[in-house]
């Protein structure tokens, strides 16, 4: 934790912004605008598409993780539009428990995706389908495994590079929230120092 010249501690180090067109409060409000809306058309595409695939229990965790993380969002960007510390200081905890989450989402789908259980699982299912449908599988099965495979290896790279932005959008959105701190805290110590207070 540094010190700065004024005697506020940082907790986070100064990051660039989220978006280097715009200045650090635009970009944290546009960057979370388009969180919120990607998130609200993850809902839509899950509930759409889903239905009956997953199990409950965890669709209704991922549900309430998504939502929590939504109303945090909006809050945050209340709190950056109004300069209020207090509507920023949520994001922190809520963002945190939510990237946990996700990353152990991952390290999870990573476990099962590379069972042999889980690709027989798979090729069974692609197997049904092509006979629901009336298709001639023209693929051995080796090369069934081997999709199935180079595919989950493809999701797994894309949940990662997600997974960085994420990180990095934390970081430079708490950057910025220490930032505002940092100069409330400065005006603070000027307004004490004009009314004599030390």
């Amino acid at each position: 934790m540094a010190d700065t010249k004024s005697g506020y501690k940082r907790r986070f180090p100064r990051i660039g912004r989220c978006c280097c067109c715009f200045s650090p409060e635009m970009s944290v409000t546009v960057s979370s605008i388009i969180l919120i809306v990607l998130l609200i058309l993850c809902i839509i595409y899950s509930i759409s598409f889903n239905i009956g695939m997953m199990d409950t229990t965890s669709i209704i965790i991922d549900y309430t993780v998504i939502v929590c993380v939504i109303i945090s969002l909006i809050v945050l960007v209340i709190g950056v539009k109004k300069s209020k510390s207090s509507f920023m200081k949520q994001f922190r905890i809520v963002f945190l428990l939510d990237l946990v989450y996700e990353i152990y989402g991952i390290i999870t789908y990573f476990i099962k995706v590379n069972s042999d259980e889980f690709i027989q699982e798979t090729l069974k299912i692609m197997k049904d389908s092509y006979k629901t449908m009336n298709m001639e599988n023209q693929l051995s099965e080796e090369m069934l495994i081997n999709n199935i495979k180079r595919s989950f290896r493809v999701a797994m790279i894309e949940y990662i590079i997600i997974s960085i932005i994420m990180i990095y959008y934390y970081l430079s959105t708490c950057s910025y929230i220490e930032d505002v701190k940092e100069k409330q805290f400065e005006e603070k110590d000027i307004r004490n120092l004009e009314n004599n207070e030390y």
